[in-house]
């Protein structure tokens, strides 16, 4: 049995993994990188493009006295290690080494580091604490002029501050914040479209229930995102089969295993499709829990094409499958490779 997938079906998989599975494949784009981890960041870039000066809401002074000043050894660590655990091909060389501020908003400062063939990496530091890491080739960022991050998982807890940052390359003249209270908060501009702009307890508070951005020049409107869902819970109970995976032990070219929950009435089996159309079954228990390990002949084959899981019922009938690969396929997948 083999796998073939085409070009709709890669996209859309491409884009399920992305903002679903969340492995220690988010390396690419978010930090905290070691391999064979199980990670659960979801990637929360929209793109948007902001400011240089910022402030948002809070410290003006503060701000623009951390603008343009070299980025500390945290953050330079955070984004030198996008490229770990990656094949040579995929690695993107961030010049860490020179990433500078480039807006800042009470204690969040966004820093960027420049890629060799002209994109770049940013990183969101909140009380100094880097928040992982985003990178955009060049081809990436000439496809969409928006670029939007919200760091870490502020859907875990209902008291966590929200930071929104990204940057716009659109000629634009205001950029604004509208949260479900009603209230505005508007976003300063600064050279490059570069913007941060972090929320007060009770901003952030009324956000998570409704939150958008919008980018205008003059009277016309030239971005608005609805950004409400990056705060819905990561866990999706009307997900079919919830999957997360553990990379390596080898790098994130590897796979050691996939685990998670299924939430299909009648299933009581889950089954691994390998690339090479080999399979193997785990039990799925009372909770909907399930854990396959790949075995050791197998986790490379993972970067090459991807496998399926397949849910099944107690008389071998397919309820449902999704696509699942390494960490490096889905980064070349995204990459146009």
């Amino acid at each position: 049995m083999t796998v073939d997938l085409d070009d709709a079906d890669i996209t859309r998989a491409v884009a399920d993994v992305w903002t679903r599975l969340e492995p220690a494949a988010s390396s690419y784009l978010m930090t905290d990188r070691v391999v064979a981890r199980r990670a659960r960041r979801r990637r929360r870039t929209a793109g948007i493009a902001v400011a240089l000066v910022v402030v948002g809401v809070g410290g003006t002074a503060a701000a623009r006295a951390v603008l343009g000043g070299s980025a500390p050894h945290a953050v330079q660590t955070s984004i030198a290690a996008v490229d770990e655990g990656l094949p040579a091909d995929l690695q993107l060389h961030p010049d860490a080494t020179h990433a500078r501020s480039v807006a800042a908003s009470g204690s969040s400062v966004l820093y960027v580091a420049d890629l060799p063939d002209g994109g770049h990496c940013t990183e969101v530091a909140i009380g100094g604490r880097p928040k992982g890491a985003v990178c955009r080739t060049a081809a990436q960022l000439a496809s969409d002029p928006v670029e939007l991050t919200i760091p870490g998982t502020p859907e875990d807890s209902a008291a966590a501050p929200i930071t929104v940052a990204g940057r716009i390359t659109d000629p634009i003249d205001t950029i604004e914040l509208t949260i479900s209270s009603g209230a505005r908060v508007p976003v300063a501009l600064g050279a490059d479209g570069y913007f941060i702009v972090q929320l007060d307890a009770s901003q952030s508070a009324a956000a998570r229930n409704g939150l958008r951005i919008e980018a205008r020049a003059g009277a016309t409107s030239v971005v608005s995102r609805d950004l409400t869902t990056a705060f819905a819970s990561e866990t999706d109970t009307l997900e079919p089969i919830a999957v997360e995976m553990v990379s390596g032990p080898n790098g994130l070219a590897e796979v050691s295993s996939f685990y998670g929950t299924v939430h299909v009435v009648g299933a009581t089996s889950i089954r691994l499709v390998a690339p090479d159309g080999t399979t193997q079954d785990a039990p799925i228990a009372a909770d909907g829990q399930y854990d396959l390990t790949v075995p050791a002949e197998q986790r490379a084959a993972y970067a090459d094409r991807p496998g399926r899981l397949v849910v099944l019922d107690a008389g071998g009938s397919e309820l449902a499958s999704r696509t699942v690969a390494a960490v490096t396929y889905w980064v070349r997948s995204e990459q146009g490779g």
